[in-house]
């Protein structure tokens, strides 16, 4: 994985971190927990290109996928 590419740390069972490795401005912290029925995102991932990878590491995680709420 390239330094610049974003990253799951999974500290605790359910708890992932998506880390964004340093590149310039509108870096957010974001993670998401997860009971594997529900997951709970924390943060967001601002920039527009960032914002579906952090989509695509809970995809990947293999939790159910977060769902808006209004």
């Amino acid at each position: 994985m390239p330094v610049d590419d974003p990253y799951l740390i999974r500290p605790a069972p359910g708890v992932y971190a998506y880390v964004q490795p340093d590149g310039g401005r509108r870096l957010d912290n974001a993670g998401f927990v997860s009971d594997g029925r529900r997951t709970l995102l924390v943060g967001t991932a601002a920039a527009e290109r960032r914002a579906p990878a952090l989509r695509e590491a809970a995809a990947a995680a293999g939790v159910p996928l977060p769902r808006p709420v209004a």
